[in-house]
């Protein structure tokens, strides 16, 4: 199956529909998009965008922004000053 499918199906449906039914299945696409792209950059299986949110730039955008989350997340756990015992991260990180 394609990466990215069944978000961009649910996206285009949400697409159509009217008033909150619309807004609610637009905004819960975009949070799977997200989720899938912090998921895919914590398991290190893809870098790129999915295909099938090319043509949708706000699915685009929403991917882009969960695989940065998961980039800066990994940067975190590695840094030696958020991990420095004191609970307190790094003022980059902070």
């Amino acid at each position: 199956m394609l990466r990215g499918l069944q978000i961009r199906i649910n996206y285009g449906i949400a697409n159509i529909q009217d008033g909150y039914d619309g807004l609610d299945g637009l905004m819960a696409a975009l949070y799977e998009a997200e989720a899938l792209g912090v998921h895919e950059g914590r398991i290190g299986i893809e870098c790129k965008c999915p295909v099938m949110f090319m043509d949708e730039p706000a699915l685009g955008s929403a991917w882009f922004k969960g695989a940065q989350f998961s980039s800066d997340l990994e940067e975190m756990y590695h840094c030696s000053g958020c991990n420095n015992g004191t609970g307190d991260p790094y003022q980059q990180h902070g």
